[in-house]
Order: C-alpha cells, then structure tokens, then sequence
C-alpha cells in the first residue's frame, strides 16, 4: 500500500513538473534571456503588484 502510493506521488510530482516545464511561453523563444523574468509559482511577474501602489 505505502510502495503504491509513494511511487504515484512520485510519478504524480514528475508529470506536475514536466507540465509546467511543457506550458512555459519561453520553450520555444531562441531570444529569451537565460535568466528569464522572476515570477512567482502562479506565473505572474514578480514586483508588478509593487510598481501600481503610491509610496
């Protein structure tokens, strides 16, 4: 029972993985930056929440 279900949690996690990896808009773009944009884990840009505030 424990072997089942650890071998499809880790199955699950590489497919998981690999989707995301699939899904990226910059797989294909030879002119991406090797550093890419920093973004959080749901894909949106990092600090674009900051730039709309007022200090």
């Amino acid at each position: 029972m424990i072997d089942m279900f650890s071998l499809a949690l880790s199955h699950g996690l590489m497919l998981l993985a690999a989707w995301r990896l699939v899904a990226r808009a910059d797989l294909d773009n030879d002119r991406a930056s090797p550093g890419g944009e920093k973004t959080d884990l749901l894909g949106r840009p990092i600090g674009a929440e900051e730039s709309g505030r007022d200090a």
